[in-house]
């Protein structure tokens, strides 16, 4: 079963029940690209060690890019046989405020995946959204936020109000100003302070009438 963004919520529990239950998973990834030509000290080579050959094709794969998550989760049934599910995860790498990703193609694993049916409408448009460790850590960061007020404000209306705002800064000049609306209470201290730290570059100015200004 291919799974993008928009049922993730929803078979999410469905799949965590399975796996709870299960005996044991299998993983597969597909990428963007493995061996980087900009790295031919890397290569792998025969006379590498398993532990020299595993960094060399770490530090290549780097420049590229999950594209495709496969799981098959395994239950033992009668007869010695197994009963199995399997999925396949459409992964795009998640864009939030300041954060965004660079990543490579390489021709020939482009070809491989595209001989073998890959699609790529659903990786690009309907990827389930990820992060790094690193990513995840400064997220981490912006949304608990090192300010004392900071319950009010829902982290899904953070995200849609830095989304909106990264927007705006991608064709936005100097001295040029938007406004946000509908924020109540302390939301208009939270947002100001949030919006500060994710983006150094803009100043913020408290209005009357639930509003907050932007001026780059």
């Amino acid at each position: 079963m291919d799974l993008g963004a928009a049922q993730f919520q929803e078979k999410l529990p469905g799949l965590q029940e399975l796996l709870l239950g299960c005996d044991f998973v299998g993983l597969d990834m597909e990428f963007t690209g493995l061996h980087s030509a900009f790295s031919s000290d890397r290569h792998p080579s025969l006379f590498d060690s398993p532990a020299e050959w595993y960094q060399k094709a770490r530090q290549s794969v780097q420049r590229f890019t999950v594209s495709q998550l496969g799981l098959s989760i395994f239950y033992k049934g009668m007869s010695n046989k197994y009963v199995t599910h399997s999925y396949n995860f459409f992964l795009f790498p998640t864009t939030f405020g300041q954060m965004d990703s660079e990543f490579s193609f390489q021709a020939s694993s482009i070809q491989f995946l595209s001989r073998y049916g890959f699609d790529y409408n659903k990786f690009l448009k309907d990827g389930i959204p990820y992060m790094n460790e690193t990513q995840e850590k400064k997220l981490q960061h912006l949304l608990s936020g090192n300010w004392i007020v900071q319950s009010s404000f829902d982290k899904d209306k953070v995200k849609k109000v830095i989304d909106e705002v990264t927007c705006w800064m991608c064709s936005a000049e100097e001295e040029d100003s938007m406004v946000l609306h509908d924020m109540y209470g302390f939301q208009v201290i939270e947002i100001q302070l949030i919006l500060r730290q994710a983006f150094p570059d803009i100043w913020t100015i408290p209005l009357e009438g639930e509003k907050v200004s932007l001026i780059l």
